[in-house]
């Protein structure tokens, strides 16, 4: 929750990517949720030198800047940019750093479950339960049985002193984090009812969660994204990966064609996906799979995913979340896509909290 006066309205959602710092401010106005402002500084941008970005945040461009340093720089520059009137933001852990489970317990109250969650969650972290944060929440409670699902949640402390970190010498200061995994379930969902699985396709990686009646029941990271997508391209035209960005992102269709092109990643997503639909008690239905991420655009990706899980396939919209005069809406959509789901999901975070503590 925002404390203050003036600006107490106000509520920022900051997400770090890997090639990018994105920021959304929205207020609320009469039961009514605004995006009020956003934009987004890339790595790219702010680096004094030509660098090869995805080999800085592996730690392998010799004689390179740090790559905290380039976020730090990025996030200077958003700042400056959007200018937000509140002065505490929420921002995002990638999903990657962190771990979330769901465990089956018995019956019990608060108290009881406390305890029972610093037992098993030794089972599940494989380090030191004081360099980790902790959290919980009940999905669902079976009184007839006595039985409830719980999810769990952890991150390294590490985290949150690197966040904070990036954030000394601006005006705000980080007022909370989470795991980007909520805030995209919060901006894409919400509780809407039904079952969904959210394919985030980012830069490096991809994160897959099981989503039920809002609730998230499974999340899965692997280590492919757009950047292996770019890459496919690259190598079969044999362009180099800038132009192969520039087609990937300028509306071609590379499934369909006298030469379509295949994409082994793009494949192995699919079969991540196949292997949660597999898992599912009874064959529970999907309702839909709902595609976010900077990929999630890629001409023909959705009748792709369509044909190849039997699902019904469609792009998430986080501005469906959030009010705006519909010629900017149109733009924004047109412009970021599904992008912001992050940053939008960070933001709702404290309107909804706000919203709960009145």
């Amino acid at each position: 929750m925002f404390f203050g006066s003036q600006n107490e309205d106000y509520y920022v959602g900051v997400d770090f990517g890997t090639r990018s710092v994105k920021a959304v401010e929205i207020r609320t106005k009469k039961d009514k949720v605004e995006l009020v402002n956003y934009g987004w500084v890339t790595l790219d941008q702010v680096a004094n030198d030509p660098v090869d970005v995805s080999a800085v945040a592996n730690g392998q461009e010799q004689g390179s800047p740090d790559y905290a340093e380039l976020l730090r720089r990025a996030l200077r520059a958003l700042l400056a940019s959007v200018d937000p009137k509140a002065t505490n933001v929420n921002v995002a852990i990638p999903a990657f750093n962190g771990l979330v489970m769901t465990v089956d317990f018995p019956l019990m109250n608060d108290a009881e479950l406390a305890q029972a969650i610093q037992y098993e969650a030794r089972k599940y972290i494989p380090t030191s339960l004081e360099d980790v944060n902790i959290s919980w929440d009940r999905t669902s409670v079976d009184e007839a049985n006595k039985k409830m699902k719980v999810i769990l949640v952890a991150a390294p402390k590490s985290e949150v002193q690197y966040y904070d970190n990036l954030f000394e010498g601006t005006d705000v200061k980080v007022d909370s984090l989470e795991l980007e995994t909520f805030a995209l379930v919060r901006s894409l969902v919400g509780n809407d009812k039904g079952r969904y699985i959210l394919l985030d396709v980012g830069s490096k990686t991809t994160n897959l969660v099981l989503v039920e009646d809002g609730n998230v029941h499974l999340n899965r990271n692997i280590d492919v994204g757009g950047t292996d997508l770019t890459s496919t391209i690259a190598e079969n035209l044999n362009i180099d990966p800038k132009r192969a960005h520039e087609m990937k992102e300028g509306g071609k269709n590379f499934f369909s064609g006298p030469m379509p092109i295949m994409f082994p990643s793009l494949d192995y997503i699919i079969g991540e996906v196949q292997r949660i639909l597999a898992m599912q008690e009874g064959g529970a239905a999907i309702d839909a799979i709902v595609l976010s991420g900077g990929s999630a655009k890629l001409a023909g990706l959705v009748e792709y995913v369509a044909a190849a899980t039997n699902l019904k396939v469609t792009i998430g919209n986080p501005l469906s979340r959030v009010v705006m005069d519909p010629k900017v809406a149109r733009y924004v959509e047109e412009k970021t896509g599904s992008a912001l789901a992050v940053a939008i999901g960070l933001a709702l975070r404290s309107a909804e909290k706000n919203e709960g503590d009145s």
